[in-house]
């Protein structure tokens, strides 16, 4: 994944940090209000063929799939990835301490010994 660090947006989103809402009160509320279109957005398919990339417009914004973001947190609840799991990519540790480099996890989160094992 290539990111670009965009001064403007930074200049933009620092002029709105007191006046935005959080739902959470931190910085994961801000973003979803600072992006309110995200959940609108294309998901990024990384299997778009070379000619076609080159003809449709660049999107504004994409989203990651499930393959590259699958929520532990979501997992937790349903007890199950909402694709298949020979296939995730990546994995987002959202549970506050529960995070796959404290060996207390193990037991907690079924991942963390994928992670543990590299």
């Amino acid at each position: 994944m290539v990111v670009e660090p965009s001064e403007a947006v930074f200049n933009d989103m620092m002029s709105k940090v007191n006046t935005l809402p959080s739902y959470t009160g931190g910085d994961q509320g801000f973003l979803n209000s600072y992006y309110s279109d995200f959940p609108n957005a294309h998901v990024f398919d990384p299997n778009i063929p070379q000619e076609v990339l080159k003809v449709r417009p660049v999107p504004e914004m994409e989203r990651l799939s499930t393959l590259y973001n699958a929520d532990v947190g979501l997992y937790m609840i349903a007890n199950k990835w909402m694709v298949d799991e020979s296939e995730l990519r990546v994995i987002h540790y959202t549970l506050g301490p529960l995070k796959p480099w404290d060996w207390w996890t193990s037991w907690l989160l079924k991942p963390v010994d994928v992670w543990q094992v590299y």
